[in-house]
């Protein structure tokens, strides 16, 4: 389909005969802002490693996701930038962050030592972090949560990839960082004309960022669509529960009365 950065058709994956995915048929458009929904356990993350290519080699893989318009297989790093849950987990302790934030984008776009210090100094303030020029000799212990996950953020998009990943990347910070991570996001998106992938489990979150979801209960699909329609008039039960789920007599309503 004219417009789509990815499709996915057919897509299985299990793990020693379990099902992670079943048949998963999916349509990401150029420039759009996808939220994938689901419990613990439906396939979010596998979808996501599916995705980016960094499935386990056990993993046994049926169907297929394609790239129209680019000749080549397409790169981690280069064309896919990976934004984790725990953004620690994400550096090597004993190497500054300066250089981790660039390596992708001196080994994609042949950057040398001046324009990727010069990178990565502009990164790094672009994604607000204090005082930049002396972050980039800090090391990761020397953040805080939210500050690294900003630095992980600014390592993702510096080789200027198409398509980027954030999987559950706010649910390990506090309701605040939380909100500002989601806008950075957003924000870069915008300005990079990037295509964004936000795996959550959060549908107020998702409700905020995306202009469609995409939800997922145990491996399989079950609705997809804009994100005013699924949250006003959800199609499929389970969607219904997990819009149920979120709300509080507290909370704002979300889903209007079906018509």
């Amino acid at each position: 389909m004219s417009g789509d950065l990815l499709e996915i058709r057919g897509l299985s994956v299990s793990h020693a005969g379990a099902f992670a995915l079943r048949a998963v048929d999916l349509d990401i458009h150029a420039g759009a802002k996808l939220a994938v929904i689901g419990e613990s356990g439906s396939g979010k993350t596998t979808l996501a490693l599916s995705l980016a290519g960094l499935l386990p080699p056990e993993a046994l893989v049926e169907g297929r996701v394609d790239w129209p318009g680019l000749d080549r297989a397409p790169l981690t790093g280069r064309d896919m930038g990976l934004v984790f849950q725990d953004p620690a987990a994400s550096f090597n302790p004993v190497i500054p962050v300066g250089e981790q934030v660039v390596e992708g984008a001196r080994r994609y776009l042949g950057l040398g030592r001046k324009a990727a210090h010069e990178l990565a100094r502009n990164l790094l303030e672009r994604v607000r972090i204090p005082e930049p020029e002396a972050a980039l000799a800090a090391y990761a212990h020397q953040f805080s949560g939210g500050q690294l996950q900003r630095i992980a953020i600014a390592a993702a998009i510096a080789a200027r990839p198409r398509l980027l990943i954030a999987d559950e990347a706010t649910s390990a910070l506090d309701t605040v960082v939380q909100a500002s991570i989601v806008a950075l996001l957003e924000e870069l998106v915008r300005e990079e004309g990037m295509t964004l992938v936000f795996i959550t489990h959060d549908l107020a979150l998702a409700s905020n960022l995306a202009d469609t979801i995409a939800v997922l209960k145990d491996g399989i699909l079950v609705e997809t669509g804009p994100t005013d329609q699924v949250l006003v008039s959800p199609a499929n039960p389970y969607t219904r529960r997990l819009l149920d789920a979120q709300i509080d007599l507290s909370a704002p309503r979300l889903v209007g009365e079906a018509c």
